[in-house]
């Protein structure tokens, strides 16, 4: 091979790199293992040309030798390093890239609270979104509602938001000068949706091609930086954000993802903020998002006990747990799903926990802070949300209705799912009250009031419950409509009431009890 011929192909070779690098956006870390089979793409094809040059020479058999050694050390490298990167040397390690805090008891969100939960889920809010835009045609010729609905805390309230998105290349190429015009905003309570308008046009956006695609941008902004999760939020005033995970990889060469931060992106003028976790400015909501959370949680349980009792022995494992969705095509899949509160403005996400050896019950509850990371794991026995769901559209299944994903809240001092269940189309029918215990115990109903009074019969705790000790100084039990309450009159003076239960004929006057009540309505402390 003639050298000005070297020249040439290791100049083709350098642009296939620059290519390369350009499309597939590689983080430039020693922490990538990406980059280095590009490295060791490049040495090999380098050392064949190399060699060719060099076949006829003198010194080609070395020439030979010192690019297989090479070639050689970079392989020995990458598995070494995916080695001591691996879960069966670092188990202690990988079980503690979370901070997880076992406690007591989870504070379940009360009936009070029902308000800050979104009970609707992403399909159904796709279904009123896609609507709201259809009504607009100028909006529809150009542009789509982008299906990654964001649940997000917007002045205290939860909100599910998504971007408008380019309908393509030849779209984007004829309104990149204005950029993307708006968003969806979809208020799960009140099932509504409004299209927003931005007072200028969203250009960096992940729609967008060549230099305003979004990752891309983010890339040239901090090509030495890992990032993922880019998704869309907005402030308290409405203005819209992107906003990109980073993280760093800890134990090893190639393991243990860390979230350390958020990278912010003005999708308008393409300014970009870099924060760490303890700077995050107040609105941004989701930085350690729930799958993230689910994952590492899952090797937390596995890893609890040892590399070796995961896959031997496997006393102890726990895991999150799955459950069968539906998408829009009415095809099923089995994923990790949330229920959602919000929370002094943040989005706190939170499912049940399963023995991995027997998924058919859930022996605790997860409760995560996305913006955070904090989380807070209880054990109690309880239904899964699997068999919670088939069991509300059991109820109505002359109507082929499909469950969302439950939320776990406090009724009375009783924990219980709520749900919607949808039609086909992904619209929001009934709701649906079952009992975390006894899931035989439920109600569906065509509206959540409804379930509620029905549940409780009547008796819906809205205040926090405190636990005191009292004197019975009276108690009284009246039947209405064949419902029989059970009034009490401590020595105070004040009056509870609750619904009868069996245990309350051997309380009576003289007594000393504890209760939990909200001062109102009462329940007994066994």
């Amino acid at each position: 091979m003639k050298k000005k011929w070297l020249i040439i192909c290791l100049i083709l070779l350098l642009i296939l790199n620059a290519l390369i690098v350009y499309v597939t956006l590689p983080t430039l870390s020693i922490h990538n293992i990406g980059l280095w089979f590009i490295i060791l793409l490049d040495v090999l094809a380098v050392s064949l040309l190399v060699y060719g040059y060099a076949y006829n020479k003198p010194n080609g058999k070395k020439t030979l030798k010192a690019t297989a050694v090479i070639n050689i050390a970079l392989v020995l490298a990458v598995l070494i390093g995916a080695l001591v990167s691996s879960q069966m040397i670092n188990a202690k390690a990988y079980s503690k890239i979370l901070n997880i805090e076992t406690v007591e008891h989870v504070e379940l969100p009360g009936v009070d609270k029902l308000n800050k939960i979104p009970l609707m889920d992403t399909e159904s809010s796709k279904v009123l979104g896609n609507r709201k835009i259809g009504a607009l045609n100028e909006i529809v010729s150009q542009f789509e509602v982008s299906e990654d609905y964001m649940t997000i805390a917007y002045k205290d309230a939860p909100v599910k938001v998504s971007p408008l998105k380019y309908a393509g290349f030849w779209k984007w190429n004829a309104n990149r000068k204005n950029g993307v015009p708006g968003y969806v905003m979809v208020e799960p309570n009140k099932l509504t949706a409004e299209y927003v308008e931005t007072s200028e046009g969203m250009k960096y956006v992940p729609s967008a091609f060549l230099s305003e695609d979004l990752a891309r941008h983010i890339y040239f902004k901090y090509p030495t930086v890992f990032y993922d999760d880019i998704h869309f939020e907005i402030d308290e005033s409405g203005k819209p954000y992107y906003v990109a995970s980073t993280y760093d990889y800890t134990i090893g060469l190639f393991g243990g993802k860390k979230i350390t931060g958020a990278i912010v992106v003005d999708p308008v003028s393409g300014e970009t903020n870099r924060y760490g976790v303890n700077d995050l400015p107040q609105w941004v909501d989701i930085v350690y998002n729930g799958n993230y959370i689910a994952k590492y949680f899952d090797i937390y349980g596995k890893l609890i006990n040892g590399f070796w009792n995961s896959l031997f022995g496997q006393k102890g494992l726990i895991e999150s747990t799955t459950t069968t969705l539906y998408d829009s095509d009415g095809e099923s899949y089995r994923t990790n799903d949330f229920g959602y509160i919000v929370e002094n403005n943040d989005v706190l996400v939170y499912t049940g926990v399963t023995a991995v050896t027997n998924d058919e019950s859930n022996i605790g509850y997860l409760m995560a802070n996305e913006r955070t990371g904090e989380i807070k794991v209880s054990y109690f026995e309880s239904t899964d949300e699997d068999s919670v769901m088939r069991a509300a559209e059991g109820e109505v299944q002359e109507k082929g209705y499909r469950a969302s994903f439950p939320s776990l809240i406090n009724i009375n001092g009783t924990p219980a799912y709520v749900m919607v269940l949808k039609d086909n189309l992904g619209l929001v029918k009934m709701y649906a009250i079952v009992d975390a215990a006894q899931y035989s115990h439920m109600v569906v109903d065509d509206s959540l009031d409804k379930a509620l009074s029905t549940f409780t019969k009547g008796n819906v705790i809205t205040g926090d419950m405190e636990e005191k000790e009292i004197v019975i100084k009276r108690i009284e039990l009246i039947t209405t409509d064949g419902n029989t309450m059970v009034y009490i009159v401590d020595a105070d003076n004040n009056i509870y009431h609750s619904e009868f239960e069996a245990e309350m004929l051997l309380i009576e006057a003289g007594q000393t009890v504890r209760i939990k009540t909200d001062g109102t309505v009462f329940s007994l402390i066994n």
